[in-house]
């Protein structure tokens, strides 16, 4: 088996959006909200600019994730957003270390519906009705677009995706109807969750599956989703000593199979030897049509960089055998 993955290219839009109505918006308010946070979660929140934000991860003491958050920084709260059935857990994390701060949460359950926007040709799309596309962490204010007085809408950039260009911005839930007219006149189509998914798998955009309980240099958001200057957070240590160390012996990385069945969750990648190497993390079957399914796994670096074949032995059947893949853009 050659060491140099295969690459697979996935066809991505070049514009389009998609409703997050199931995702989970988490407000933050008070005076203490932004010193609350910068003490949780891993990226910065300070010098964020109002309508800015960031992607961030929120750690269990020993550094491991427990989950990511897309964060977006208003002029009188801080909204943050995890995907499906997560935001119990980050409500959760937040109440526990909450002690004396002048700070509360709340859930916004149908007040509120997040649209994710993106595409390359998404700041020439804005262009045309005298728009322009923010830099990275910075915010775009639609209140004037909507018709809206008395606040703020915000779009902002975030650098979830690398190089393809994404807005997400929040939406009160009666504005909808204008906000998706004022999409269709962009000419902007409603994505599948099925191209949502692949957009997210070829973005390196992890699910909770795929991340939770591993440390964040071997899921490698340590340039995307932490502030090594921001002072402490929670797990900071395990963080700061592994960025010092500069050596992580796991990290995510993408295979494929060709075989017909598909691999469970959980199951163990062995080398040639027969020593297991790594643990299936997350499936994503019909991603790409030259790659078969693809896998996200946990792998020890050095079975990625070694010139062996990894595969999953299966009782009573031949090892599916998997093999190495880099996403092309």
């Amino acid at each position: 088996m050659s060491t140099t993955p295969s690459s697979v290219k996935i066809a991505l839009p070049s514009q389009g959006y998609t409703s997050l109505s199931d995702w989970n918006t988490i407000a933050v308010t008070g005076r203490d909200r932004v010193d609350f946070l910068k003490g949780l979660l891993t990226n910065a929140i300070r010098k964020l600019p109002v309508g800015g934000g960031n992607a961030s991860l929120f750690l269990t003491v020993k550094g491991r994730i427990r989950g990511e958050v897309l964060v977006s920084k208003q002029e009188d709260q801080i909204l943050l957003l995890t995907a499906p059935s997560e935001g119990a857990d980050l409500m959760e994390f937040l109440e526990h270390y909450h002690v004396i701060e002048k700070v509360s949460f709340r859930a916004l359950e149908g007040e509120l519906v997040p649209y994710v926007l993106l595409g390359e040709s998404l700041p020439s799309v804005l262009e045309e009705s005298g728009l322009a596309m923010p830099e990275v962490g910075h915010g775009l204010d639609l209140s004037e677009l909507l018709g809206v007085q008395d606040s703020s809408i915000w779009a902002t950039r975030l650098a979830q995706l690398g190089e393809l260009p994404m807005l997400l911005t929040w939406i009160p839930k009666e504005s909808t109807p204008t906000w998706e007219e004022r999409l269709s006149a962009w000419k902007l189509s409603a994505l599948p969750s099925d191209d949502f998914a692949k957009v997210r798998v070829a973005g390196n955009w992890f699910s909770k599956a795929e991340v939770e309980n591993a440390l964040v240099h071997e899921a490698n958001l340590q340039d995307t989703h932490v502030d090594f200057k921001k002072g402490c957070f929670v797990g900071q240590e395990v963080v700061a000593r592994t960025e010092h160390r500069g050596k992580a012996n796991k990290r995510l990385v993408a295979l494929g199979s060709n075989a017909d069945s598909t691999l469970e969750v959980g199951a163990a990648i062995h080398n040639e030897a027969g020593k297991e190497v790594g643990t299936i993390v997350a499936v994503w079957p019909n991603i790409a049509e030259a790659s078969g399914t693809v896998y996200r796994a946990l792998l020890r670096v050095q079975a990625w960089e070694e010139d062996q074949e990894l595969s999953v032995p299966q009782e009573g059947m031949e090892n599916v055998i998997l093999h190495k893949i880099e996403f092309q853009w």
